[in-house]
């Protein structure tokens, strides 16, 4: 068994130390031991997390990038609220529409990693109600070119790279219509100025296109999955949350090969 300090796993893994910290206290998704005055991690550990890493990765592209935003924006002019995470605080448009520019994309990713795992189908409610939110985000499973809908309900929730905790709004677990029977966790990874890469074609900005940078595929992460029975009610310090939420850590996420296959039968 090789041991590895913080400072050397840090380094094996190509991340910083301080992220190193937070996968490991925030996410739970590595374990640590203390020798001496010393914490260590397994080499053996972070193999296996690093491999895990790259399986559930899978890549988006411009066209998925386009597919979210205008689902953003008919969010946005169908005039839902938003409020962040379900309080009264109001985000800005921009906020708010990369919010669920960034929702959509996890909701893609899912829809990809099933597919070339499983070569199953998954359908996504895309469709915008005014001033009404639709319950659930898979609307039909399609198996050897047969379609039904879903057998159990399907939440799914994104989070930045850095992400570490499964966040459910209260009211998405508590009221009847919006209540899930799965909740998934996906991490985006994406540059912040992707509205400007998005536009950077446009025939106005031809002057200064060469400023922005090209639009590139990026990653999601599939994190993992947890049932609504084994979400936990807290505040949320770790995410500067101060009232309370459903959650789960990302390392208690549910994640191995039998975890998704178990998934996809459930559906």
């Amino acid at each position: 068994m090789t041991e590895l300090d913080l400072n050397e796993a840090a380094k094996y893994a190509k991340i910083e130390r301080t992220r190193l910290e937070k996968i490991i206290k925030k996410g739970k998704e590595l374990r640590r031991f203390k020798k001496g005055n010393k914490y260590f991690v397994e080499k053996g550990e972070i193999d296996n997390w690093l491999q895990r890493k790259k399986q559930r990765e899978v890549l988006l592209i411009r066209e998925d990038f386009i597919t979210a935003f205008k689902f953003a924006i008919d969010i946005n002019y169908a005039g839902h609220t938003r409020a962040d995470f379900g309080t009264s605080r109001q985000r800005s448009v921009t906020q708010a529409v990369e919010n669920w520019t960034q929702g959509a994309l996890a909701e893609i990713a899912l829809v990809k990693f099933i597919k070339q795992i499983f070569s199953v189908e998954l359908e996504l409610e895309f469709r915008v109600f005014d001033n009404f939110i639709v319950g659930q985000d898979i609307i039909a499973v399609k198996r050897h070119h047969v379609s039904n809908p879903p057998k159990k309900r399907v939440s799914v929730k994104s989070g930045k790279e850095n992400g570490m905790i499964l966040i459910v709004p209260i009211k998405e677990v508590e009221r009847a219509e919006r209540v899930s029977d799965i909740y998934v966790f996906v991490r985006i990874k994406y540059p912040t100025d992707f509205i400007l890469r998005l536009l950077r074609e446009h025939p106005d900005l031809a002057d200064i296109k060469d400023k922005i940078p090209e639009f590139e595929p990026f990653t999601a992460e599939i994190v993992g999955y947890c049932l609504k029975d084994e979400l936990e009610k807290r505040t949320v310090p770790e995410a500067e949350i101060e009232e309370e939420r459903y959650v789960k850590v990302s390392g208690e996420l549910k994640n191995s090969d039998a975890d998704w296959k178990t998934f996809i039968d459930s559906l």
